[in-house]
C-alpha cells in the first residue's frame, strides 16, 4: 500500500489483495482468486500482471491469462519459461490489454 500511496495510484484499484488478506501469499493461487471472487469475474474474463516468477504462477494456477511486466526486477529471459500470455514492455502497453469499449 505504501507503494501505491508514494506513487499516487492507491485510488486506482477497487481491490487490493496483499499477503496479509489471504492464507496462502504467491504462488499459490489464492490472491488472484480472491480478488476475481471480489470483483465478480470469473478466470477467463481476467488477466494477471506481475514482475516475478511468483504472480505469474500465481495467475496461472487461478486460470487467469498472465501478463509479464519486463519494467520490474527480472528479465524476459528470467520469466520465459512461464510462458506468460502477454510480454509488457512499458507500462502503456497494459491498455491494450483492455477489452474494446467502443461498441
Amino acid at each position: 500500500m505504501r507503494g501505491l500511496k508514494v506513487a499516487g495510484l492507491e485510488a486506482a484499484f477497487g481491490v487490493i489483495v496483499g499477503a496479509d488478506d489471504v492464507k496462502h501469499p504467491k504462488p499459490h493461487p489464492e490472491p488472484v482468486l480472491s480478488a476475481l471472487q471480489q470483483v465478480g469475474a470469473q478466470p477467463g474474463e481476467a488477466v494477471f500482471i506481475g514482475d516475478s516468477r511468483h504472480d505469474l504462477e500465481s495467475g496461472r494456477a487461478a486460470g487467469v491469462k498472465t501478463a509479464a511486466a519486463l519494467w520490474g526486477p527480472f528479465d524476459r529471459a528470467h520469466l520465459a519459461d512461464l510462458e506468460p500470455d502477454y510480454w509488457l514492455k512499458h507500462p502503456d502497453d497494459i491498455l491494450a490489454l483492455a477489452p474494446d469499449t467502443d461498441t
